[in-house]
């Protein structure tokens, strides 16, 4: 939801567009089966586990986004750090790890 540019992310509050996620797998991912299998997906934990195995580069894209839209909605130039959890609560990705994405 964050890529997205949304910041209220409690479901009740924001839906989460699978239209924007299928978009970015069709850009990232080579699997040409995956952006519709992301497509079909009911809920982001669904999709995060297709993805995860196929096309971890999408992890990249994604917090890349949330990054970008962190500091437009901030109004100022501002550091940002993002981590992406998976549904175990470990990290996948970690802005502080990826210089470019600060």
């Amino acid at each position: 939801k964050m890529a997205q540019g949304a910041f209220h992310t409690h479901a009740a509050t924001t839906r989460l567009s699978m239209k924007h996620l299928t978009g970015l797998v069709k850009d990232v991912c080579e699997d040409t089966a995956l952006p519709s299998s992301v497509g079909s997906a009911n809920t982001a934990r669904e999709a995060f586990f297709m993805i995860e195995p196929i096309c971890p580069a999408l992890f990249e894209t994604l917090i890349g986004q949330v990054v970008e839209n962190a500091r437009r909605f901030s109004g100022q130039p501002i550091s940002v750090r993002a981590i992406l959890f998976d549904f175990d609560g470990k990290p996948v990705l970690d802005t502080n790890s990826n210089k470019g994405n600060q």
